[in-house]
């Protein structure tokens, strides 16, 4: 039994299991995430206004710029990501984002793409990479079920959240 529970966790674990040292440097990436306001229980004319922030970090300073959006998608991506660029001055080289169905698709449990930097990784979709080649930055994504990889922006997520 031991053996096949090491086995397992060689196969399922392994990268979850190693670490690495995340060396930020000036403007190169940003971090991009949504995260749920309704814990605040806001209302307009007492109907609940459900709600996300969409919200974009650059982990070298931590600036932060956050747009309210009303749904995980890659319209709320597009114009929070230009918004939080024309705010911050600049573009940065690289997009990260975890596997949001707003910049991947979603793949069947066999349909797995072995990124030797990453871990599993979700392919982009056209629409994704089309709007980031306008803007001439290049997608990244975070390994499946690895959220500590983008660590900058969900740290904030849990300061907002109390």
């Amino acid at each position: 039994m031991s053996r096949r529970l090491k086995q397992w966790r060689d196969d399922h674990e392994s990268f979850r299991a190693t670490q690495f040292k995340q060396e930020w440097h000036p403007g190169k990436v940003a971090q991009l995430d949504w995260t749920s306001l309704n814990f605040l229980g806001v209302t307009l004319a007492g109907v609940p206004f459900d709600h996300l922030l969409c919200h974009l970090t650059f982990p070298h300073s931590n600036w932060s710029w956050a747009s309210i959006c009303s749904s995980e998608s890659l319209l709320s991506l597009k114009l929070g990501f230009q918004e939080a660029v024309f705010r911050a001055g600049g573009l940065p080289h690289v997009l990260q984002t975890d596997n949001s169905s707003a910049a991947t698709h979603r793949l069947s449990k066999d349909e797995k793409i072995e990124d030797p930097q990453h871990g599993w990784v979700r392919p982009f979709n056209d629409a994704y990479q089309l709007f980031l080649a306008d803007f001439k930055v290049r997608p990244q994504t975070t390994p499946v079920r690895c959220p500590n990889a983008n660590a900058d922006v969900e740290s904030v997520h849990h300061t907002i959240e109390g």
